[in-house]
C-alpha cells in the first residue's frame, strides 16, 4: 500500500511534474523508486495512453462527419481540406519517384562539390544558354 507522500508524488507526476520536481514537492531529495510506486506510475501511463488512442477508423469517421457538415453548409474549402486529410491518411500523396539522367547526375555531383560561396554566386548570376553573365566567377 502506498503512503500519502507516495500518492502525492504520483499525483504530481500525473499533473505534469518531472520525477525530481514531484519528489521535492513531497519532501524527498530524489525520485521515488519503490516497486509499488513504479507499478502505479506504469499503470497511470497505460491508462493515459488508452484514453488518447484514436483508431484509424475513428479518425476516418470524424473526418467523414466534418466533410458531411461542410457539404450541408456548402463550405467547399472545408470539404477540400477533409478530402486532403483522407488522401494523406491513405497515402495518396506519396512522393513521386524521379529518374535523374546521367547528365543530371553529373550536375548534381558538380554542385555538391561547390562551396557555399560558389553556389551563392551561381544563384545570383544571370545565365543565358549555359553561359554565366554578370557573375563574379
Amino acid at each position: 500500500m502506498l503512503t500519502k507522500q507516495e500518492e502525492d508524488y504520483i499525483s504530481g507526476i500525473a499533473a505534469g511534474l518531472t520525477p525530481p520536481q514531484a519528489a521535492k514537492k513531497v519532501g524527498y531529495t530524489k525520485p521515488l523508486a519503490s516497486k509499488e510506486v513504479q507499478r502505479r506510475l506504469q499503470q497511470l501511463t497505460r491508462n493515459a495512453k488508452d484514453r488518447q488512442k484514436f483508431s484509424r477508423r475513428r479518425v476516418d469517421e470524424m473526418i467523414q462527419r466534418a466533410y458531411d457538415v461542410a457539404e450541408m453548409t456548402d463550405d467547399a474549402g472545408s470539404m477540400v481540406r477533409a478530402v486532403g486529410e483522407i488522401n494523406k491518411m491513405n497515402g495518396f500523396y506519396a512522393p513521386e519517384e524521379h529518374i535523374v539522367s546521367r547528365q543530371g547526375q553529373r550536375v548534381l555531383t558538380a554542385l555538391g562539390g561547390m562551396s557555399t560561396e560558389e553556389l551563392i554566386r551561381l544563384a545570383d548570376a544571370d545565365v543565358i544558354e549555359g553561359e554565366v553573365l554578370n557573375g563574379d566567377g
